[in-house]
């Protein structure tokens, strides 16, 4: 038995793939082509957060290796769209202040040594209950700012030209450390910083008793992994585990404030509250 064979005429094929497509409805563009982090100058990741294209070419989790110290360290990103420049005392943040690019140290930073740099979250008999004037923000915005590779060259960029200040909240306490307020840096009295630790809430979904709450939004990266494990972090260059600072301060019973406390991401990726004068590592974010 013979088989028929229906040959469609080319505008009847034309005509059907314009029906499918909705008519007059352009087909879908392709996505843009993804980029390696790694490969990428500061510039050229600067401008894809400037332009909208950074989620494009990236994705959370990606690194990139830095050198401090003459010594290499790993960035990564935690979040696209999350940060702001600037936040509002009340309502919603402005969408134009919006930073394109979170990023953290995916271990503790490290002197020429190769070991792990430290400070107080603020020294012995402080009664400040706030990180924005602490000695841990000061330190990160001081001393380890300049740390961070610079071309000195703002036309041809390094990682120091291109992070941005950002806007952050931070438990603040007026009665000696028995209530907190989530309150913002104001850009004036207490400037908005390049880098800054990350909160308790920004990098679990958990609620922690005794820890201040509502300084933020639990980043992209920390969603994606929940457990522990992923909040580890190592020196750099070795797999010598360390704990390091958060800024978020301790919340507990006004008896307990002999001196002041506050959070730190312990060797197991849990969290302890104890004294802010001990030293403890450092694991900064910023944004780009």
């Amino acid at each position: 038995m013979k088989k028929l064979v229906f040959i469609m005429p080319l505008m009847a094929v034309s005509f059907l793939a314009s029906c499918n497509n909705g008519g007059d409805v352009p087909p879908e563009p392709e996505p843009e082509e993804r980029k390696s982090l790694e490969e990428c100058s500061w510039e050229e990741i600067s401008e894809g957060s400037r332009t909208g294209k950074a989620s494009k070419w990236f994705r959370v989790g990606d690194t990139k290796t830095v050198k401090i110290n003459n010594k290499d360290h790993k960035v990564r990103i935690i979040g696209f769209n999350h940060d702001y420049s600037e936040l509002p005392d009340e309502g919603e943040p402005d969408p134009n202040k919006k930073l394109g690019i979170t990023f953290e140290f995916a271990n503790v930073i490290t002197d020429s040594d190769g070991n792990a740099v430290t400070t107080p979250w603020n020294p012995s008999g402080s009664k400040n209950y706030d990180y924005r004037s602490s000695t841990l923000n000061t330190f990160l915005n001081n001393d380890v700012l300049h740390m961070l590779p610079s071309s000195g060259d703002p036309n041809n960029p390094d990682l120091k030209e291109v992070i941005k200040q950002v806007d952050k909240k931070v438990g603040v306490s007026t009665d000696s450390g028995t209530t907190y307020t989530a309150t913002s840096f104001d850009g004036v009295t207490y400037p908005y910083p390049h880098l800054f630790p990350l909160a308790h809430d920004e990098i679990t979904v958990e609620e922690e008793t005794h820890v201040a709450s509502d300084e933020g939004e639990t980043y992209q990266y920390y969603k994606s992994y929940e457990h522990q494990r992923y909040r580890i972090k190592k020196i750099a260059g070795s797999d010598e585990r360390d704990v390091y600072w958060l800024r978020s301060p301790y919340t507990g019973d006004s008896d307990a404030h002999d001196d002041e406390r506050a959070t730190w991401v312990d060797r197991n990726g849990g969290f302890t509250v104890h004294y802010a004068y001990f030293t403890r590592a450092l694991a900064p974010a910023f944004c780009i």
